[in-house]
């Protein structure tokens, strides 16, 4: 995913009219950067290049399962996935 989508998905925008350039943005027909602005119109999110006319509706998916990391692992979950090993001085390799 690209940090331009990425972002996008991001500013979910609040049903807000006002339309806002979003910085660093490339136009998907023009490729024409800073040029991008999003907005709400009848409860849609849009984005559109004020270069070449380019608009389409974001729209944006909910995400059913956060992935894990090690900030949000549950200790139990840890322990659960920890494993001791033993190796015996014979099973090491010079």
């Amino acid at each position: 995913m690209s940090i331009y989508n990425w972002f996008l998905r991001v500013i979910k925008m609040a049903y807000s009219k006002k339309k806002r350039f979003v910085a660093g943005a490339v136009c998907p027909k023009c490729s024409m950067m800073d040029k991008v602005v999003v907005y709400t119109e009848d409860e849609k999110d849009w984005r559109e290049c004020v270069s070449c006319g380019f608009k389409d509706e974001m729209r944006f998916q909910n995400h059913s399962a956060e992935l894990d990391t090690r900030v949000n692992v549950t200790e139990e979950k840890l322990v659960e996935q920890t494993q001791v090993l033993q190796f015996s001085p014979g099973d090491q390799k010079h």
